[in-house]
């Protein structure tokens, strides 16, 4: 799925939505507080500027298999103000593993 990027609220009041502050940064966290890594997820983030950023997220699951969940943090930050304070948006990532049980050779 691709989503319009967040907006600001400095933007949405005296802009476009997304011209006011600057560019967004994106960043996953696991419910450690370090980088999220996952190799059935990926994510990519088209940086657009003065508009809506393109987001794009995907998640390979199989039909049948070990159901596992992992618990993420997106972060979002504006790239110009360091100091302001973080977007943040919790995700409950759901999905199956192939998780073959019986095997069979020559």
């Amino acid at each position: 799925m691709v989503y319009p990027g967040p907006t600001d609220s400095v933007s949405v009041t005296y802009g476009n939505g997304y011209d006011r502050c600057g560019n967004l940064t994106y960043k996953w966290f696991d419910a450690g507080g370090d980088v999220f890594e996952n190799s059935y997820f990926s994510s990519n983030f088209t940086i657009v500027d003065r508009g809506a950023d393109n987001l794009q997220q995907n998640l390979t699951s199989t039909a049948t298999g070990t159901t596992l969940y992992d618990y993420l943090t997106l972060v979002v930050s504006l790239k110009d103000y360091p100091a302001s304070t973080p977007a943040t948006f919790k995700v409950k990532l759901e999905y199956r593993e192939c998780f073959p049980f019986n095997f069979r050779g020559p």
